[in-house]
């Protein structure tokens, strides 16, 4: 039972990952970042698209690895008797 919920948990985060990525990216929420900088320097705004970026890939690789475990798992597949 501990282990379907588990596995629903990430099919859920899967499904919300794209939303919350496009929130992350709209234009009023990255532009909070877009201050000016020293010369030379990285923008804030630059470096607050590659961080969400990087994080976008990285949660994404996480929970495509659990639900792919999850849906690999020999406890999920039904028995002889269809059970």
């Amino acid at each position: 039972m501990a282990r379907r919920s588990n596995r629903q948990g990430f099919r859920d985060a899967a499904a919300i990952l794209p939303f919350a990525a496009a929130l992350l990216l709209m234009p009023p929420l990255v532009r909070i970042f877009a201050t000016p900088s020293i010369p030379g320097a990285v923008p804030p705004i630059v470096l607050y698209i590659f961080a969400v970026w990087a994080a976008i890939i990285l949660v994404a690789l996480f929970v495509a690895r659990r639900v792919g475990d999850a849906t690999d798992d020999p406890e999920d597949t039904p028995g002889p008797g269809g059970t």
